[in-house]
């Protein structure tokens, strides 16, 4: 309560300040050509070459830009199809400026096709920092996850967990929709995303309380490619990518614009091949006096063969200039086969041979889903206010096969126990619905309010059925369970923004209600959880001048348990070791502050941060001394500090070359319980990013870079050692720069090579991986489009928010 009268307070301050602003001017005009006004074209005001803000034309090429000193300033006027047209004007006091602009036809057919190869790299923001993916001829043929991998701050670990600023707890969004699945899902969805469907990536570290609340660390928003053009167009694409195994990736897009109605089309497909080469050593010690009492040494050479697709088709309805419906729908299905040959071999206390298990697997997985979307946008007038909806449905469907066959025997390689013989079916389902209103209502020029409320709804139903063959027969196993879990997620949020003349500040308040329940049917164990907590939210931001700005932001946030990691269903990776969810888990709950500066619009940023977080959520190593056997569940681990500074440098040395440069060290800190010990650590690391990017003429581009990761503390308990990446990329403009022909080599120096060391009391352990990341691909792209005149502006927002993050299944 006390959180909620200091954000009343504030607004209060806010509107009485409002009465006593400065009044700023105004610029507005219209933009048009000699057929017409052109819509959606983009106006950028410009002072001493730096960019002050950029607006788009309406539906008559009406444009506004609010809250304007006076000065000497440059329109920039961009639209497709047209030649870009600049116009100088000047903002005298007491005066606002009234401009019309006449553009002209381009002369150069498909320019705006090809924009996205001159955008930066990395653009570092003072709310967020985003990733242009197109702009880096190595994504050519790579996936989501490889995209992401070498984003600056993200890390991904051996089990698809991904981390931002050295925090678990991330919200992975599409267009603004979360991706409800375990890590696992996550990660095998994200790789059927080629990276030529991608547009951008956003690195949000702290959002305000418009979005949900879930993700300590921050969201990750995905932007795909849209339709903007008039007419139509679209692309055909294909590459081949080679490492020690093959993968081929297609896709398609086809866009039709006209009058009232957009309607567009895509196809991805990926059939692939690939290898995972894990090898563990463990030294099993006794709790009571942590005297070494056997060695397992696993060795596991994971192939498998696959193949996704994924089919959007979407229809966008302009009804009038002020309001506009959608619908959407997404198809895919992801198939996968896994061998995984296992060989588990055992040591004495004193490193003596003493036989060896031996695990034939078989693991087939069959992932559907369905997403459907309505929305609707309607503006009630040109100052700004608005009202926008989405109603969402989304089913994940999952029809997963396990076959194990475990032998064993001792030094002299004779069986000396009855086989293990086990096969499950282990069939999931998640329905998710979710539902919408955002209202956004400006007060005069220099306040605006936003609100909305949100409602979702889960289902899922995890069913595992397993048969072990004992004398002959087949019987039920008693890794046999059923789960279900059902969770209702209610929000309301209401958000200020008060702009001075160099001063803007951002109050935000956002209130969630859970109530989730689960019930394990084989044992009868069920839980109820209902809990209502608050997450306010703070920015400020102050521009000294056209060189300096400063800003600061603070706010609360929550990460809860995927789905999958509630139920307590055993999955048996080998017979010695296996993972189980944890019913028990609670919500983890984190206060982040973060402190910037930006200079010369993003020339250099620096960020230093720190967060706060409770009842962290980790994975624990746990032992059972009688079966000498061990287990991976998720636990509460107590407390976690994160002090994190981030500098980021753009650069260019000549004209035809330029160097972005991200480096980050953060100081962590950990208390809590851990396997029933008291548990403390601090660790620092640091990583960094460079890329270089050079533009030969002629159509030529090229890049070359890559990361290092230094040794880095992840979820409490696990050090990872340093790795990194050397990346390089040529590609080629060809058929009128109607094509891009793209060659590139992702990890040079074979140097991504996970290891994994976990050493506390009697837990010692040290995990190496190995994957297929040295690879060459060779892509082209064809791009075509008819009658491209405007652009047209997109929503990109859905009802589904966090829910489509933590399901499991895509």
């Amino acid at each position: 309560m006390k959180n909620v009268k200091h954000f009343i307070a504030g607004l209060i301050l806010l509107i009485t300040l409002q009465l006593n602003a400065q009044v700023l001017h105004s610029i507005q005009g219209k933009v048009s050509n000699q057929e017409g006004p052109v819509e959606f074209a983009s106006v950028e005001l410009l002072k001493d070459s730096a960019s002050v803000k950029t607006v788009m034309t309406d539906h008559s090429g009406f444009f506004k830009i609010e809250g304007v000193q006076m000065g000497v300033y440059q329109l920039r006027i961009t639209a497709v199809g047209f030649e870009p047209a600049v116009e100088s004007i000047e903002v005298k006091e007491n005066e606002n400026v009234s401009q019309n602009i006449k553009l002209n036809p381009s002369s150069k057919q498909l320019s705006a096709v090809t924009v996205t190869s001159q955008r930066k790299l990395i653009e570092v923001r003072a709310d967020k920092t985003v990733i242009n993916v197109e702009a880096s001829p190595t994504n050519a043929g790579a996936n989501a996850l490889e995209v992401l991998e070498k984003s600056p701050g993200v890390m991904v670990d051996n089990d698809g967990n991904i981390s931002l600023a050295g925090k678990s707890g991330v919200n992975v969004m599409i267009d603004g929709k979360p991706v409800s699945m375990s890590s696992r899902d996550l990660s095998n969805y994200l790789k059927s995303l080629n990276a030529s469907q991608l547009d951008q990536i956003e690195l949000i570290t702290q959002p305000n309380s418009k979005y949900d609340a879930q993700g300590n660390a921050g969201i990750i928003n995905i932007k795909l490619k849209r339709n903007k053009v008039k007419g139509m167009n679209g692309n055909i694409g294909a590459s081949y990518t080679q490492g020690q195994y093959g993968r081929f990736n297609s896709n398609a897009f086809l866009g039709y614009r006209s009058g009232k109605w957009n309607v567009t089309g895509s196809y991805s497909g990926v059939q692939h091949a690939g290898f995972n080469e894990i090898n563990v050593t463990r030294y099993f010690r006794k709790k009571s006096d942590h005297q070494l009492q056997s060695i397992f040494d696993q060795s596991t050479f994971l192939k498998f063969t696959g193949n996704n697709y994924q089919v959007k088709a979407g229809v966008d309805f302009i009804a009038s200039e002020k309001t506009t419906l959608g619908l959407n729908l997404q198809k895919g299905t992801n198939h996968l086969n896994f061998d995984v040959p296992t060989v588990m071999k055992i040591y004495d206390p004193n490193k003596t041979y003493t036989g060896q298990a031996i695990t034939k697997g078989v693991n087939k997985l069959d992932n559907e889903n369905l997403t459907l979307n309505f929305n609707f946008r309607i503006k009630f007038d040109s100052l700004g206010r608005e009202l926008t909806g989405d109603a969402d449905y989304a089913q994940y469907s999952d029809n997963g096969r396990q076959q194990l066959d475990n032998y064993f025997y001792d030094a002299q390689g004779v069986e000396n126990a009855a086989p293990y013989l086990l096969k499950g079916h282990n069939p999931s389902l998640f329905n998710i619905y979710s539902a919408k209103l955002d209202y956004t209502h400006p007060v005069g020029k220099t306040l605006k309010f936003e609100s909305g409320i949100k409602g979702s709804y889960v289902y899922s139903d995890h069913e595992s059925s397993f048969l072990n063959k004992n004398s002959g027969e087949w019987e039920i196993d008693d890794r046999t369970n059923h789960f279900l879990y059902t969770e209702n997620i209610n929000a309301v949020y209401i958000n200020g923004t008060k702009t001075w003349d160099k001063l803007q500040l951002q109050l935000g308040l956002r209130v969630e209600n859970t109530r989730a329940n689960g019930n394990q049917k084989t044992t009868n164990e069920k839980f109820d959880r209902n809990y209502t907590h608050a997450f306010p939210t703070a920015f400020i931001s102050y521009k000294f001048n056209d060189k300096h700005s400063v800003n600061a932001n603070w706010g609360r946030r929550v990460t809860r348990p995927d789905y999958t990691a509630l139920n307590p269903f055993q999955m048996l990776l080998n017979p010695y070791t296996y993972q189980m969810g944890n019913p028990l888990l609670r919500p983890q709950f984190s206060y982040n502050g973060e402190l910037g500066y930006v200079y010369k619009n993003g020339l250099l940023t620096a960020k230093l941060g720190y967060s706060e977080i409770t009842d962290i959520i980790s994975d624990i190593l746990t032992q059972d001394e009688t079966t000498t056997t061990s287990y991976v569940q998720p636990q509460n681990l107590a407390h976690q500090n994160n002090l994190l500074l981030q500098v980021n440098l753009n650069v260019s040395p000549k004209k035809w070359w330029s160097t972005q440069v991200f480096l980050s060290g953060n100081n962590q800190q950990f208390k809590g319980m851990l396997s029933g010990y008291y548990y403390e650590t601090k660790f620092n690391s640091f990583n960094i990013n460079i890329n270089n990017q050079f533009k030969f003429g002629k159509g030529w581009s090229g890049e070359l870079g890559g990361f290092y990761q230094h040794k880095n503390l992840f979820s409490g308990n696990s050090v990872i050692q340093p790795f990194g990446m050397l990346n390089a990329g040529i590609s080629k403009q060809v058929l009128n720069n109607k094509g891009t022909i793209k060659l590139n080599a992702r990890d040079i120096l074979s140097s991504r090579r996970i290891q994994i060391d976990q050493n506390y009391y009697e837990f010692e352990s040290y995990f190496t991986n190995r994957i297929d990341s040295r690879v060459f691909t060779l892509g082209f792209t064809w791009r075509f489009a008819k009658n491209e005149k405007n652009v047209l502006q997109q929503r990109s927002s859905g009802a589904s928010a966090e829910e489509i993050n933590r399901a499991g299944k895509n």
